[in-house]
């Protein structure tokens, strides 16, 4: 007995990825509504995260940097 196969035609593309951006959407706004709702509960919190995020960019890329120096060397 053969099987159909299911040709994805342009239109039924269309449709998924709309789809998709409606979900990324909802997962966007989940995720500011998040932090904004962090930010106005634990403002002292929100702040020391927000620090921790950026020493530690500031260490990866001074890692990073160090790393090429002694490349050089």
């Amino acid at each position: 007995m053969r099987q159909r196969v299911r040709i994805v035609c342009d239109k039924d593309r269309k449709d998924e990825s709309s789809d998709m951006v409606w979900v990324k959407r909802i997962i966007i706004f989940l995720i500011v509504g998040f932090a904004l709702f962090y930010l106005i509960a634990h403002p002292v919190a929100a702040g020391n995260a927000v620090q921790a995020v950026f020493a530690a960019l500031g260490n990866v890329f001074r890692s990073i940097i160090m790393f090429f120096q002694s490349l050089t060397h």
